[in-house]
């Protein structure tokens, strides 16, 4: 096999290909080699870490990610052209794996994803205008690495400060080295939006109703304890509880009583939980509405505008629950194709007078609104993917996800320039 296929690269790119067709076990077998035969190949290490991840073997994943990081902790995504700006972008790593992801609507092949603490750029950073360099934080190895490759602005894509805290930390100590570098996402302002910090922020915001939240640590109790605890410390049934560090449906449970909460945290293998409070708010009797705008260097864009007959609403259910119902996707255009109309002008300005206490360049708001008119919070932080995934079903969101993504790359320009601002502005229509 080695003298067959002695090029480095070449090992790399036919296990890159067995991947892409679901085939991990050769592809393991081929990557393996790749990765003995050259240390330095952060793709390579990067490729077989998600293949084993996705094989079962956890550990080896692990290893394997770390060996490769701590030899070279970045790659570089070339520019399709002639680059506008050369970005250096950072990801969190500490506790952040690499998996593959499932082939989806409009995909053939299968891919490597780092999964939890970081957004991804795949759709927002436009691949024919900047070289990005992708820098995986591990062990605080910014802060004493030398030899970065030159940049023109820092993208920190380290979103969840319950999942990389660490790794936020790091990076933010090294900025302060480089004080005159533009940085989209500062870690000093990812670092106050977990869930309870959030929670103790907006809780008395004029036009808000942002859920109690509270950070309960399981750790080293027993069941009887930890439901004594929760229940101590909870305003009532039904609460919800998430585990800490997780942005899905799976770690999410809604506890209806004492059993549903003995049963839920017995079954359980919980170390550290967000205690929420549960707040209903159904339209039409029967449906949870869930709205998302992303907020881009001040500005609101709307993304989606989710219905579902279940209380965790989520994009899964939309082929099933939104697809074939007139009402719910007029509803959905509405609100995407005219946000500030729909929402009605105050309510509009107090979503986007949260980006002034937020401070951050990206992020995403979770939310609905109560009969009253206030806004209920579910979620507020960078934690959130940007893709065209429920636009393959439901066309007419495209335009509005299009925009999505040039206003992230006006945004990496205007920022850039400010910070430069004897510099010749590139030339580019991002409109």
């Amino acid at each position: 096999m080695d003298a067959k296929f002695g090029n480095q690269s070449l090992l790399t790119e036919i296990g890159s290909a067995l991947l892409g067709q679901g085939w991990f076990a050769p592809a393991a077998f081929v990557l393996k080699k790749a990765v003995k035969s050259d240390p330095g190949n952060i793709k390579a290490h990067k490729l077989l870490s998600s293949v084993l991840h996705i094989l079962g073997d956890l550990e080896g994943a692990r290893e394997v990610l770390v060996r490769g990081v701590s030899n070279t902790p970045y790659f570089v995504r070339p520019c399709s052209g002639e680059p506008l700006l050369t970005i250096l972008r950072f990801m969190g790593v500490q506790n952040a794996f690499y998996t593959i992801g499932e082939k989806q609507g409009g995909q053939d092949r299968y891919a490597p994803k780092l999964s939890h603490g970081n957004f991804a750029d795949t759709y927002l950073t436009d691949p024919d205008r900047f070289t990005v360099f992708d820098f995986l934080v591990l062990e605080g190895n910014i802060l004493d690495f030398e030899g970065l490759p030159e940049h023109d602005l820092v993208i920190n894509s380290i979103a969840d400060p319950d999942f990389e805290r660490d790794s936020l930390l790091a990076l933010s100590e090294y900025l302060k080295t480089v004080p005159h570098m533009p940085a989209i996402n500062h870690p000093d302002r990812v670092l106050p939006t977990t869930r309870d910090l959030n929670y103790q922020r907006f809780k008395d915001f004029d036009g808000l109703v942002f859920p109690k939240t509270l950070r309960l640590g399981l750790r080293g109790l027993d069941d009887e304890q930890a439901v004594g605890l929760i229940e101590e410390q909870g305003t009532g049934y039904p609460l919800l509880i998430r585990e800490t560090g997780t942005h899905t449906g799976k770690t999410f449970a809604k506890i209806d009583d004492p059993k549903t909460l003995c049963d839920t945290i017995a079954e359980g293998d919980y170390g550290e939980i967000y205690l929420i409070e549960y707040v209903e708010n159904l339209k039409k009797g029967k449906y949870f509405w869930k709205m998302r705008v992303f907020l881009i260097d001040g500005n609101i864009y709307p993304v989606v505008l989710h219905i579902d007959e279940f209380w965790n609403v989520h994009g899964g259910n939309r082929k099933e629950v939104m697809k074939d119902n007139a009402w719910m996707t007029d509803e959905e255009t509405a609100f995407v194709s005219d946000c500030e109309a729909y929402l009605g002008p105050e309510r509009y300005e107090t979503l986007r007078s949260l980006y002034d206490v937020v401070g951050l360049d990206f992020f995403g708001i979770d939310f609905s609104i109560l009969e009253n008119g206030n806004i209920l919070i579910y979620e507020l932080n960078p934690a959130m993917r940007h893709s065209f995934h429920h636009a393959r079903n439901f066309p007419y969101l495209t335009p509005y996800y299009k925009e999505i993504a040039a206003a992230f790359n006006r945004m990496i320009l205007d920022k850039s320039q400010r910070a430069h601002p004897g510099q010749t502005a590139p030339s580019d229509n991002l409109a």
